[in-house]
């Protein structure tokens, strides 16, 4: 539920209530934010975005970033008291980006942390090698009975010169979550390409933002689901609701997720969709224009 005081920023029940399950929110332990204020500066963008709930995954790297589950947690309680403070409804919630090699996928633990504290991890997937143990990889995490997802896989090298083996990943039980700003170019040709065919095969299964802060790596997320929404037609909309929803509840979901209908993605005079029309009126009763 939004929190806030009277003071205040809450949301109408027609608003699009985005949920972004990659994001880098915490404070001083990984890329993303060096401090509280630069913190609190990303979550209100967040928030000015449309995305009504996150997930805090700063990166879990062996011996590199050691954030495991009760520092997340820790840190996680501490920056959604200080949101509650100045008003901001974003619902923080603690995560991981765990590198792929990462021991704790293939021996488990406690201190693994988990989507939303339910039963998914994020997995990093690497940007010049697919290993050759994630097969593995996968098999070890879903005989836990918790739902591996591979971070932004359309950023591979590999992936974007032969998308198809994304099938097989899936077929494995692995969630598939493609960063935003791949669809907005940010991460190159070869990115926004494999983003695109994961689209338009239904590989996809979750958008998010990957923000690390307010500057260079700030949330698009409502620009990239406009991106989506051209792509594919209204349907996009489950890639930052029902798709992370069902996630962070440890379910697979649907695959297809939604149904690719050119023809709802054909664009107005104005260049267009209905649905990013729709997207842009619901950002606007925040009373904030989302960033371009």
């Amino acid at each position: 539920m939004p929190r806030g005081t009277g003071q205040g920023k809450t949301r109408r029940n027609d608003e699009l209530q985005m949920i972004d399950i990659h994001s880098h929110l915490l404070p001083g332990i990984d890329d993303g934010p060096r401090d509280w204020e630069q913190s609190l500066a990303l979550c209100e963008a967040m928030s000015a975005d449309g995305i009504a709930t996150a997930v805090a995954t700063p990166h879990l790297i062996d011996g590199i970033y050691e954030n495991l589950k009760p520092r997340v947690v820790e840190l996680t309680e501490e920056l959604r008291s200080r949101l509650s403070a100045v008003g901001n409804p974003l619902e923080v919630l603690p995560g991981a980006e765990v590198d792929i090699s990462s021991r704790l996928l293939v021996e488990g633990g406690a201190g693994l942390p988990l989507l939303g504290g339910g039963s998914a991890v994020l997995i990093e997937m690497p940007v010049a090698v697919i290993p050759s143990a994630l097969d593995d990889i996968l098999f070890a995490v879903r005989s836990r009975g918790l739902l591996p997802v591979l971070a932004h896989p359309e950023r591979n090298q590999l992936l974007q010169a032969n998308p198809a083996l994304a099938a097989k990943w899936v077929d494995a039980g692995a969630a598939l979550q493609v960063d935003g700003d791949s669809l907005l170019g940010v991460w190159g040709r070869g990115s926004d390409r494999c983003a695109r065919t994961l689209l338009r095969k239904g590989m996809v299964h979750a958008l998010s933002s990957d923000a690390h802060n307010v500057d260079s790596r700030p949330p698009r997320l409502s620009e990239a689901l406009e991106a989506a929404c051209s792509l594919i037609g209204e349907e996009a909309v489950k890639l930052v609701t029902k798709g992370p929803a069902a996630i962070m509840s440890g379910r697979l979901p649907d695959t297809p997720l939604y149904r690719v209908d050119p023809q709802e993605a054909e664009t107005t005079p104005t260049g267009k969709t209905a649905m990013t029309s729709r997207i842009s009126r619901a950002l606007r009763r925040l009373g904030r224009s989302h960033p371009r």
